[in-house]
């Protein structure tokens, strides 16, 4: 192999090794994008399971008010059965803004499984291309020692 052969083989192989390197930094990139969506989402499941305690707690209110109006006021009062009805609707609403939350929650932690998995991805391809960028490294060496000997 003459000189020109060599000269063209190294630039190669430094070439590979910027491509390598930019597939790093890209990777590398990705991840720390995903790790702030698992964040973010992790963030909003917080934020949902607050939400859902605090309807828990307001819908246990609405059932409280509505069994006691119930067992405290005359059946026969028209008032008083629109009360209860009142305190009924507002429990079925509570029930049903529990029920929306917990979709929501459930939506949240499934989005950061799946960013999880990208991010496992992402430090898949990370690894492999650090991997191939210290082989590379390497047949450069070997190349220029074999130049040099």
């Amino acid at each position: 192999m003459n000189r020109a052969e060599q000269a063209r083989l190294v630039r190669f192989w430094q070439q590979m090794d910027q491509l390598h390197a930019i597939r790093k930094r890209r990777a590398q990139t990705a991840v720390r994008m995903a790790q702030q969506q698992v964040r973010q989402l992790q963030d909003g499941i917080a934020r949902n399971h607050a939400e859902a305690d605090h309807c828990r707690h307001l819908l246990q209110q609405a059932h409280s008010r509505f069994l006691l109006t119930l067992v405290d006021m005359k059946l026969r009062s028209v008032q008083h059965l629109d009360q209860a009805a009142a305190i009924n609707r507002e429990r079925q609403e509570l029930a049903r803004s529990l029920a929306t939350l917990h979709r929501q929650a459930a939506q949240a932690r499934d989005d950061v499984a799946q960013a999880r998995h990208r991010m496992g991805v992402a430090d898949q391809r990370s690894q492999h291309a650090i991997d191939q960028l210290r082989e590379n490294r390497r047949r450069l060496r070997d190349l220029q020692e074999e130049d040099n000997g």
